[in-house]
């Protein structure tokens, strides 16, 4: 499957469970890249305030998880 029709919460489960230290910064911004297009989706939308608090939570963690980067 490629990564274009996986959706965010499927890359951003595989960022978090990446263990080759050589991959996870492609799997973070991969990540990254499917939480924001799902934000950008979800801007019109009225009632998305749940949905959107998760994006956000997801977009910290993978901001922190790539500070954690040696």
């Amino acid at each position: 499957m490629d990564n274009e029709s996986k959706d965010w919460n499927q890359l951003y489960q595989e960022a978090l469970l990446e263990l080759d230290g050589s991959k996870l910064a492609e799997r973070i911004d991969l990540a990254a890249n499917a939480v924001e297009a799902r934000l950008r989706e979800l801007a019109g939308l009225v009632d998305d305030s749940r949905q959107r608090n998760i994006l956000m939570d997801a977009l910290r963690t993978l901001k922190t998880l790539r500070r954690e980067i040696p």
